[in-house]
């Protein structure tokens, strides 16, 4: 059973960035601040997320892009949610407790090292 989880979750675990740029981008276009908020700060859960490997990836679309190695989906969103004219300003945040996974309390950087993704580790850390 899964709880939560939508389409861009689902993008992401079948290496779908392409389609996922796309819906991220239509989003950013169509859909309403508390929209927006739904879309990005639902978290996947349910028992199949209670195991390995699932349970390492983080449960918000910032964690399962991060768990993928998605760096282009999130270079994307950072740059929507740092723009103060977008619907998106302030909306993630890498460091934000508030937006770690209600289960093991990852956020990406986090998710990365978990997952051994040393790349992913070195490009979260890099970001200004």
């Amino acid at each position: 059973p899964v709880d939560d989880e939508h389409a861009l979750h689902v993008l992401i675990v079948n290496g779908r960035e392409t389609q996922l740029l796309e819906l991220i981008d239509i989003a950013a276009e169509h859909f309403s601040r508390k929209e927006l908020e739904e879309l990005y700060l639902t978290q996947a859960s349910g028992k199949f997320f209670s195991h390995l490997p699932m349970l390492y990836y983080g449960s918000s679309v910032l964690g399962f892009a991060t768990a993928f190695s998605m760096v282009g989906p999130i270079t994307v969103l950072l740059k929507q949610t740092s723009d103060e004219t977008s619907k998106m300003h302030g909306l993630l945040n890498l460091n934000d407790e508030k937006q770690a996974c209600k289960k093991t309390g990852f956020l990406p950087l986090h998710v990365a090292v978990a997952n051994g993704l040393t790349s992913m580790y070195d490009f979260l850390t890099q970001l200004p």
